[in-house]
């Protein structure tokens, strides 16, 4: 599969604020791995394998594990990941999978381990994947090759 076009060359302005709104959200002073897991799940969850290699890639350099890695999409069903972790992610997918509400629960539980600007910051964090994740997918945007080294 080959890209559709390139992002850059077709609407440099576009782009440019996109990336605006990127380097936003990488200011936040959350950690950055606990991001990049967040990054890597919402790739996940919008299907989008560009998102997946690159924020699996980053964890990795991070010192993320293989194991983790490989079992977060089934987080839920691990004790691997701590309850700040666990906690970030239920509100990934609270975010990214928002049909038309965020449960009060949702969020009570959030605020439990983060602080509102916290909140706010990894709220952000989860909208900047998914606007590029959404980029990725509609334009076919291929894995880099590091995913290819890795497998094979």
């Amino acid at each position: 599969m080959s890209a559709r076009l390139d992002l850059h060359h077709a609407s440099p302005k576009s782009m440019e604020e996109l990336m605006s709104f990127q380097e936003f959200a990488d200011a936040s002073d959350l950690e950055p791995r606990l991001l990049e897991l967040v990054r890597t799940h919402v790739s996940e969850l919008n299907r989008c394998a560009h998102g997946i290699c690159r924020h699996s890639q980053r964890a990795r350099e991070l010192g993320e594990t293989e194991e983790r890695l490989h079992l977060l999409p089934v987080w839920k069903q691990t004790d691997l990941y701590t309850v700040r972790e666990r906690t970030a992610l239920a509100w990934a997918e609270a975010v990214t999978q928002v049909a038309g509400d965020v449960s009060d629960q949702e969020f009570q539980n959030a605020r439990e381990w983060y602080t509102e600007e916290e909140l706010v910051e990894l709220t952000v964090v989860i909208l900047a994947t998914s606007a590029w994740n959404r980029m990725a997918v509609s334009f076919r945007q291929v894995p880099s090759v590091v995913l290819a080294t890795l497998v094979g």
